[in-house]
């Protein structure tokens, strides 16, 4: 029987899919807690407002086989009206991909995304360089689209794979990171007193969030605007998304407290043996704690003890507060591809020939360009 396509675009037909969409992940190799229908859920409703649902679902018979989340946006690119086709994501998303099953044929899910109309570029950020899908993808393009696509680094993640003992973990790591840790710890014994929390029930984070708000204004994130209160909306998503992945553990809430004060937290998702940093604040007048880096400390430590295996993800970028706790980073790539026709033709060339020369007369002081 031949694979069934549809594309998804109202919210009610994709909130339909909950289980065959979870049912999906598990079985594929993207299994990861923010690739399932409750993170993407939470997005649509609350960060993707501006958006079209371009969601592509392959079914074989009763069975799906194959998704391609993906919405539709109009931007300006060098000041041209541009449609762009991308994951359902933004910067709080730590990584995504197409979700294919193993035994699927990925190239019908591949042909169906560029016969989608109405868009001009598709802009597909943070694709693990790891995975086999990935790979399918980039082999696709090459035999399909030679020339109509560009592949470019994307950020490095920094993770730790915890399994053996603490001791011989820590005595890995560089003397001077050794030498700072003992100068962090040192330090927070100096407040009245400090513990470490750990929340995974919704209850428990409802009654926690204003003190989240609270910490997060007082971060640097809260002078730079991009606090949580300070996004639109940014809110309401975290709190869905709890509500919703709290029954199947999707996340998991560390917070640094001192004395009666909350002073810091890290917001994880969880799923299986995968622990992923999402977000981390703390009150800029506890800077001289390094809250930041006891946090990193202390969650490690515990998952040694836990005498499981862990793949502990720091998420983001290669930052180096982040690559003193391990060497090994997770490499994504950013792909841009063009629309079939002329149009996608024109930005592509656009963007590799003009786009370059409008930037290098933008660097060039105006001396420069009367000489």
């Amino acid at each position: 029987m031949p694979v069934h396509f549809s594309t998804i675009r109202s919210f009610d037909e994709f909130l339909r899919l909950k289980e065959p969409w979870n049912e999906l992940v598990g079985d594929s190799e993207v299994d990861h807690a923010c690739m399932r229908h409750e993170w993407f859920h939470c997005w649509i409703k609350w960060l993707g407002r501006n958006s079209q649902t371009t969601i592509i679902a392959g079914w074989d018979g009763s069975q799906l086989i194959a998704l391609a989340p993906l919405q539709t946006t109009r931007q300006r690119t060098g000041g041209i009206p541009v449609r762009v086709l991308s994951f359902l994501m933004s910067h709080i998303t730590p990584r995504c991909n197409f979700i294919i099953h193993p035994a699927a044929a990925p190239t019908a899910l591949f042909d169906e995304v560029f016969k989608q109309p109405g868009w001009d570029v598709m802009s597909l950020r943070s694709m693990l360089s790891e995975q086999k899908t990935t790979a399918d993808f980039i082999s696709y393009l090459e035999a399909t689209r030679k020339g109509r696509f560009e592949i470019e680094q994307g950020k490095q993640s920094p993770f730790v794979v915890v399994e053996g003992d603490w001791d011989c973990y820590l005595a890995g790591l560089s003397k001077k990171h050794r030498k700072n840790i003992n100068q962090g710890l040192n330090r927070i014994k100096k407040l009245p007193s400090y513990s470490f929390e750990k929340y995974h029930d919704y209850g428990c984070l409802e009654k926690l969030i204003p003190e989240i708000l609270r910490i997060s204004d007082r971060s640097w994130k809260g002078k730079m605007k991009t606090s949580i209160s300070a996004v639109p909306n940014m809110a309401e998503f975290y709190k869905e998304f709890c509500f919703l992945g709290a029954p199947d553990n999707l996340w998991e809430l560390r917070l640094l407290k001192s004395a009666d004060q909350y002073i810091a937290f890290n917001f994880f998702l969880k799923h299986g043996d995968k622990l992923t940093g999402i977000r981390t604040d703390y009150d800029e007048e506890y800077r001289y704690y390094g809250p930041g880096q006891m946090m990193i400390l202390f969650t490690l430590m515990e998952l040694f003890e836990s005498g499981r295996r862990w793949d502990f993800d720091m998420g983001g970028m290669a930052a180096d507060f982040k690559l003193d706790w391990t060497d090994k980073t997770r490499d994504h790539i950013d792909i841009l591809a063009t629309s079939p026709g002329m149009r996608g033709d024109l930005l592509l060339f656009g963007k590799r020939k003009i786009l370059p020369i409008l930037k290098r007369l933008k660097r060039r002081r105006p001396q420069d360009l009367d000489a």
